[in-house]
């Protein structure tokens, strides 16, 4: 997918939140106004309804394919590359020599054990195996080297991926009629709770996701 799906969903979001603002402003005037008998306020807040959740679907299916898309590429990003290095026989053969040269205590530089890392730093598995190396020494230097290496995330990554989509499709609904929507979290079941789930949501993907997903 060659849509930035980052700003796609962050689009979505306060598309959806301009619409729903709109939607409460027509709301406010057709409640304010006295020409209208309870039964007309309501037909004509049934309509202002409609029209918003007939938006809310297209926010909410495109929000949720970008996460859709944005967790299947990565997932074949992580698996195509496991696999091109796992038949790769050089790259094999430096990550042996690597090894080899922590279990010898070569390496004793902080500088030294930074580069390695860097490296391999999107070879989780090799990640783990210079972890085991270092640890496996007992020196307390290898230890702080162990200690930075980073923490497999991926199936976290994977898991807010998911949560995302389900707060997408739960939240991007609004019933103007009562002057109430759905909200994300805990926040109050109002026009500030929406407009605070779309900010939140947006916060989230514009400050822990990179362009295709994959947590900074």
């Amino acid at each position: 997918m060659s849509t930035n799906m980052k700003k796609t969903i962050v689009d979505a979001l306060q598309g959806f939140k301009k619409e729903y603002q709109g939607a409460q402003a027509k709301a406010a005037v057709i409640n304010a106004d006295p020409a209208y008998t309870p039964e007309g306020k309501e037909q004509k807040l049934a309509q202002v309804s409609a029209d918003l959740n007939t938006k809310a679907q297209k926010y909410r299916d495109t929000a949720i394919s970008a996460v859709d898309a944005g967790v299947q590429g990565l997932k074949q990003k992580w698996g195509s590359g496991l696999a091109q290095r796992l038949t790769d026989a050089g790259y094999q053969i430096g990550l042996a020599n690597t090894l080899e040269a922590i279990k010898s205590g070569s390496i004793t530089r902080p500088e030294d054990a930074q580069a390695i890392i860097e490296v391999y730093k999107d070879d989780q598995i090799a990640l783990s195996s210079l972890r085991n190396a270092f640890l496996k020494s007992g020196k307390e230097i290898d230890k702080d080297f162990a200690a930075l290496i980073p923490a497999d995330n991926r199936d976290r990554n994977i898991q807010l991926l998911e949560q995302l989509k389900e707060n997408i499709n739960r939240y991007i609904v609004a019933d103007v009629r009562s002057g109430k929507g759905k909200a994300w979290g805990s926040f109050n079941q109002s026009n500030v709770g929406v407009v605070a789930s779309m900010d939140s949501m947006s916060e989230f993907v514009n400050t822990s996701l990179n362009d295709d997903l994959s947590l900074i």
